[in-house]
Order: structure tokens, then sequence, then C-alpha cells
């Protein structure tokens, strides 16, 4: 069955983006603003019988953990008295890290699981749906980089690096970070970090 993905409106404002969006079924949704309009073009991909695909964090983060997301997911998905299956995106954050323009080739892999069959969502309460979507979705890269230890290749891993991290921790200069391939340092003390084969930060000099 065809899969029918809800997508920020901006990724249609360009000529190429809105033509293959378009070729691909996406639903075109407004960010932070209730869209009565969405809900109705998802309820006709339903009852068309095909399926919908949400992103329900509706926006990248930065750590690679999840986020919480908004209860009117679970209303949603009472309304429309359907399975539920979650796919987690497992290595992504560390292939296409949001602070960085450039990836990395490492492990990637869609982790699916059925989080509701529609008898429990037809039995369960909103607050139970939403209760377990969140346990569904629950994922720390971190975490799951620890346990795992895949590569991470790349002879750019830090550079960009100063997006997300703008305070050094030895001096607490602000924006004081420089960044050469997959080393950075402050220019203001000596605190320097190099980002290892598998993505964690070990301590070059400094305190």
């Amino acid at each position: 069955q065809f899969t029918h993905f809800v997508a920020s409106d901006a990724a249609f404002r360009s000529g190429f983006n809105r033509f293959f969006l378009k070729g691909l079924g996406a639903i075109p949704k407004k960010k932070n603003i209730r869209d009565a309009k969405v809900i109705r073009d998802i309820m006709t991909v339903m009852n068309q019988g095909e399926n919908v695909g949400l992103f329900p964090e509706a926006v990248r983060n930065w750590s690679g953990k999840s986020f919480p997301i908004d209860p009117s997911i679970a209303k949603l998905i009472k309304k429309l008295n359907a399975p539920v299956i979650v796919g987690l995106l497992q290595g992504m954050n560390l292939f296409n890290p949001r602070w960085s323009g450039k990836l990395r080739r490492t492990y990637l892999n869609v982790d699916y699981s059925i989080a509701l069959s529609k008898k429990e969502v037809q039995e369960l309460s909103v607050a139970e749906i939403y209760s377990r979507i969140s346990q569904a979705l629950d994922y720390d890269e971190v975490a799951f980089q620890k346990s795992h230890m895949h590569p991470v290749r790349s002879n750019h891993k830090a550079e960009e690096i100063g997006h997300a991290l703008f305070v050094c921790p030895q001096c607490e200069a602000i924006d004081s970070f420089e960044a050469n391939q997959n080393e950075f340092g402050c220019k203001n003390c000596d605190y320097t970090l190099v980002i290892n084969a598998f993505g964690f930060y070990e301590l070059k000099s400094g305190a």
C-alpha cells in the first residue's frame, strides 16, 4: 500500500520539490498551526485504503534524543481508528546531524514495530494511546551508539560544530570554537576536542 507523508508546506515552495513531493502524494501542512485541511486530507487518504506517514515531533532535534509529541496526535489516531506502526530512525543523527551540512558514512536502520493494533486504538483512551505512542517513539541516539559503537566515517565530523556548541566549558568564551576536519578548539584558551571514529568527543588538551 502507498504511504502519503505529511510534510511542511515550506518544502513545497520550490518548484522542483513541489513537483517531486506531489508526485509522491505528500500532504502539505503549515508548521505550528492547527490545520483542518490536513485532517481532511488524511481522512481522505485513509478512506481510500492507503497509509499516512507522520513525523509526530514535527522537527529535527539537535541531540538525537526524542522530543515530547503533541497530545493531539493521540486524538487523531483515535479518530482515524487505524493501527499504528512506529519507525525509529537509528543512526540518522550521526549520519546527518542537524548542525552540519555534511553527511557521514555510518550505520542506518529503520526499526519498525506495531505500536497499536486497530482493536487497541478502539479500546484504549486518548491518554493511554498517547502514552503508548510516546513510549514507542522514545529513542536516544547517544545511548544507542554507546551500546553498538558503529564507526562514523568522515574527515569533517567537527566542521560547523559551532552551530550546536558555542560556549567554551573551560573559559566560558562565547562563539570561540574553530573546527578543522575532526578536531575543534577554543580560540581563547587551549581547550581542544577530537571527535573520534565513533562520533564521541575526546579531550585533546585543556582541563
